[in-house]
């Protein structure tokens, strides 16, 4: 009887756990926190724990490693958190066309057009959304969704209940791709902004030259129509991006879970 009740103890606790990496993920993860309510992600969450615990419980060091003691908020805490640091990754990656967006926005004089985002609780421009609804879309397109879950599962296996100090260590590639983001965003939208910054000093010429010319009147619609065109153009060079740099992102998403 002692011996059933110990192991129960020890389901109940690596359940718990894995619950808390699984779930720390959902809450950042763009994919899940932005188009699946918390009611759906806590159930998605449950499932996936059950599933995991499964698997992970003939395994000697996680099966019998865990015991109730004091340690065990500690513990939860730490699997919390490196949930999160995972699902920082998909974040970053998704925020990078968000940049180029906002950035291409602006250039074409829509940043006063701005949509409310509840997610993140900030109001974003017209053309960010587009850009990050497209690529979320096209990130699923190429099974990014399942490789990332597959990455999650994974780490369980390389970095067991406890290990967060072994994720501290690689969180300089984190950091790194923290800086990249801006880079890359800038790089999407150069194209967009160089060609848009053209037009306003050929309309800055023609007001020097010409007066009575209003800017107002000419310069403004003629900076939109060139701006959805450049638009329409980036939009469609957008599925190689994505796939270019989801590769880097799934990189570093795999050194941080420990996935060779």
């Amino acid at each position: 009887m002692a011996t059933e009740l110990l192991q129960l103890s020890g389901q109940i606790v690596l359940y718990l756990l894995i619950f808390c990496r699984i779930s720390g993920f959902f809450m950042i993860c763009p994919l899940t926190r932005d188009w699946l309510p918390i009611s759906v992600r806590l159930l998605l969450a449950l499932a996936l724990s059950v599933t995991t615990m499964v698997q992970l419980w003939h395994e000697p060091e996680l099966g019998n490693a865990t015991e109730l003691s004091f340690t065990l908020v500690t513990t939860a805490c730490s699997e919390f958190f490196i949930g999160m640091l995972l699902g920082l990754v998909p974040l970053f990656f998704f925020t990078v066309f968000a940049l180029a967006g906002h950035m291409t926005g602006l250039q074409m004089a829509l940043g006063f057009a701005e949509l409310n985002d509840p997610a993140n609780g900030v109001s974003v421009t017209v053309v960010a959304h587009i850009y990050q609804i497209m690529a979320q879309f096209l990130f699923v397109l190429i099974n990014g969704h399942l490789i990332l879950f597959t990455v999650l599962l994974d780490s369980f296996h390389t970095l067991p209940a406890g290990q967060f100090l072994a994720v501290i260590d690689r969180t300089p590639a984190l950091l790194a791709m923290a800086g990249w983001l801006f880079g890359a965003g800038l790089l999407i939208a150069l194209p967009a902004i160089i060609s848009l910054l053209i037009v306003n000093l050929t309309f800055g010429f023609m007001t020097r030259s010409a007066p009575q010319i209003n800017l107002l009147t000419l310069g403004f619609p003629m900076i939109i129509l060139i701006g959805i065109a450049l638009l329409g153009i980036n939009i469609q060079k957008l599925p190689g991006v994505v796939h270019q740099h989801s590769q880097y992102a799934l990189q570093v998403l795999g050194s941080l879970g420990g996935t060779p």
